[in-house]
């Protein structure tokens, strides 16, 4: 008995958190906001979400390849990412779809929900097939602070260089064809609504040594 795993109320929360998160992606998807091969296997049926939803999931999303992509280009494909809190996120797959598929990739989060992606990952051979490193699993914790305190945080923890912006710095920071593109997929009513959630989030990017001292949201 006393290895029994007793969640908290905020621990479900955040657990439940991917479910919606999972749902929000492949919603986006399916209007045309970027391309994924692989969130169908993680959600099977969403209901249509709002535009600033979409919007907003979009300039995540793309902020994160381009860090990536920033990233693998200095160190090159022999390196580690570890995904804290990775959810269903299916970035490890489309790595491997392209030339920067990375040496070795962690995926970490509460055991509940890698045991369910696990999973979904058994049941469809599209996954499975993919897999080269072995998946590990343990509970993360998230830090909801504005982008100023997220960075003194990072730098605190030993880190040389932390920045980090809220979303809506995010989505300005896209290319204007790329907002013109997806602005152009749904009408958008409520812009001060997004620009509240976007306000909500933050990505925060913290380095060790010269070599990443230049990662930067405009680069």
């Amino acid at each position: 008995m006393n290895n029994i795993i007793s969640w908290t109320a905020e621990d479900e929360a955040i657990i439940a958190t991917n479910t919606d998160a999972t749902e929000c992606k492949r919603c986006a998807v399916e209007l045309g906001y970027w391309k994924d091969d692989y969130i169908v296997y993680f959600a099977k049926h969403v209901d249509r979400k709002a535009p600033e939803i979409n919007r907003g999931y979009y300039a995540r999303v793309k902020a994160m390849e381009m860090f990536i992509h920033q990233f693998l280009e200095r160190c090159g494909t022999k390196c580690q990412i570890i995904n804290l809190g990775c959810g269903f996120d299916t970035l490890y797959w489309k790595l491997k779809d392209t030339t920067q598929a990375v040496g070795n990739f962690i995926e970490l989060d509460f055991p509940s929900v890698v045991a369910k992606k696990s999973h979904i990952i058994k049941r469809n051979k599209q996954l499975l097939e993919k897999i080269s490193n072995e998946d590990r699993a343990t509970p993360g914790e998230p830090h909801r602070r504005e982008p100023a305190a997220q960075a003194a945080r990072l730098l605190a923890a030993g880190f040389e260089s932390a920045r980090a912006w809220d979303m809506d710095t995010v989505w300005r920071a896209l290319p204007e064809e790329d907002r013109a593109r997806v602005e152009a997929l749904e009408m958008l009513d409520e812009r001060e609504l997004l620009q509240q959630l976007n306000l909500h989030y933050a990505l925060s990017v913290a380095t060790r040594g010269e070599l990443f001292a230049d990662l930067d949201l405009n680069a």
